[in-house]
């Protein structure tokens, strides 16, 4: 049940984040790939919001398909907090993991309950 709870709230702070942010272009300033497939990469983008403040973030990423230094990209920040961006692609703004941890949860659980009632 953890992990059904756990996938539930990374979907819905991904969900609060994406309806509170303001999507702009940006640009891709920095790349650097692990060496290991199984451990996360970075990328650091740089956007101007809306009121003209440039911003620089770094962000993990396990992408697999990682952009390349200099490429333009959509960017969706809080105004409130514009260092909590991210990149518009599904990996970054939570929903993969979310669903993947919830679908685990989800099967955990009705596992559970099978064991349980001596269904298995």
């Amino acid at each position: 049940m953890l992990w059904t709870v756990v996938g539930a709230w990374t979907l819905i702070s991904a969900r609060r984040h994406r309806l509170r942010s303001i999507p702009v272009r940006g640009e891709i300033t920095n790349v650097v790939r692990s060496r290991d497939p199984e451990e996360m990469g970075t990328l650091t983008f740089r956007f101007t919001t809306v009121d003209y403040r440039d911003i620089e973030v770094t962000s993990n990423t396990n992408a697999k398909r990682l952009p390349q230094r200099g490429d333009r990209v959509t960017v969706i920040y809080d105004p409130r907090k514009p260092q909590r961006a991210s990149i518009n692609t599904r990996e970054q703004r939570g929903l993969s993991m979310g669903w993947h941890v919830t679908a685990l949860g989800f099967f955990l659980l009705v596992l559970g309950v099978l064991v349980a009632l001596n269904v298995l």
